[in-house]
């Protein structure tokens, strides 16, 4: 059922997708279950809580409300989706991982940066360990990480994230790739920053 954390579709901005249907993987296409106004999706009455559509259909209307920017209602529906996943799979698997990236970018979003933060870590040592670190979830989850340093003022940190996530994106998805446009974005955001800061210094490549 799962095509977890795909490099098929989507910005670097988008919550991640992970279930088998290219017309919604990494944000495209398809709507939210049961509209987007934050109801209980049909599969969750029918099937129960547990059940894998039920979960699919949370990830589904979780990141229709994101782009509603409807924040406070995906992270709702993202932390149900996350209780889930840990319950039914562990912490170790793939759509556990996923939901874990998607209420951490929700959070982010609303500012609550502490939680954010320790989320977006969670998934990024997660997705090394069971996708590995050339993966392109794991990849898009160390391109928000670096955008997070940056907004941190950690610079060194920020970079050479970006810098490690945009060299493995150029050679697994390619140069015009959307996500690896993305990072190329951030990573030049953070060297503007530290040119106008006047904050000098090579800067070593990390992974992502």
């Amino acid at each position: 059922l799962l095509w977890v954390l795909s490099g098929a579709g989507g910005g670097g901005g988008a919550p991640l997708f992970f279930f088998d249907r290219p017309g919604v993987l990494g944000g495209g296409g398809g709507g939210a279950p049961g509209g987007a106004g934050g109801g209980a999706p049909p599969p969750r009455r029918f099937l129960g809580p547990m059940h894998k559509i039920t979960i699919e259909a949370l990830n589904s209307l979780g990141t229709a409300l994101q782009k509603e920017n409807k924040f406070a209602d995906a992270e709702r529906i993202f932390r149900e989706g996350l209780d889930v996943n840990r319950q039914l799979f562990g912490p170790n698997h793939p759509s556990t991982i996923a939901h874990t990236y998607n209420l951490g970018f929700v959070l982010d979003r609303l500012g609550r940066l502490d939680e954010a933060e320790g989320l977006i870590c969670e998934a990024l040592e997660g997705g090394r360990r069971v996708l590995g670190p050339e993966h392109p979830g794991t990849l898009l989850i160390g391109s928000k990480l670096g955008e997070m340093r940056h907004a941190q003022g950690r610079l060194d940190e920020a970079e050479g994230l970006l810098r490690g996530c945009l060299e493995a994106q150029r050679r697994v998805l390619g140069a015009d790739h959307s996500r690896s446009r993305e990072t190329a974005k951030r990573l030049e955001a953070v060297q503007k920053d530290r040119a106008r800061r006047g904050v000098a210094g090579p800067v070593k490549t990390s992974g992502p």
